[in-house]
């Protein structure tokens, strides 16, 4: 008599109820830009520095909604832009209040183009301030 053979089969085991969780990359939670303005000559004469520009972060060109940079010594001011993605791009201008009439003037009390930079990873801006519009 001959023996019948079974094929057995093997069953994947089961999915795991429980999700997943991965470590969030740098990219994911977005880069950094980092904003330092350095204060000279008659720019000095500042109490409190803003940052107005493009992104709603930074008011949206809005002087009422410009954000307070920090500083420790009232020469050198910082701001921190956080949640960027690659390839954003920031303009700015520097405020010495929360109005247009407080903006950046250049060595000679020149108008200035506004500060840009496209933000590629963790990223920091330096630029100088010299005299105010007021």
């Amino acid at each position: 008599m001959a023996t019948a053979k079974t094929a057995t089969t093997a069953k994947a085991p089961a999915a795991s109820k429980c999700a997943t969780k991965t470590a969030a990359t740098t990219e994911d939670k977005g880069f950094t830009l980092k904003i330092v303005v350095k204060l000279y000559d008659n720019g000095l004469n500042a109490e409190n520095v803003y940052i107005a520009g493009n992104l709603a972060k930074l008011g949206e060109w809005n002087a009422t909604k410009a954000k307070a940079m920090k500083t420790t010594n009232h020469e050198d001011y910082t701001l921190s832009v956080t949640g960027l993605k690659k390839g954003t791009e920031v303009s700015f201008k520097v405020l010495k209040g929360l109005t247009w009439e407080a903006v950046e003037k250049g060595i000679n009390y020149e108008d200035l183009d506004n500060h840009t930079i496209t933000v590629d990873g963790a990223t920091t801006i330096e630029v100088g301030v010299s005299n105010w519009a007021c």
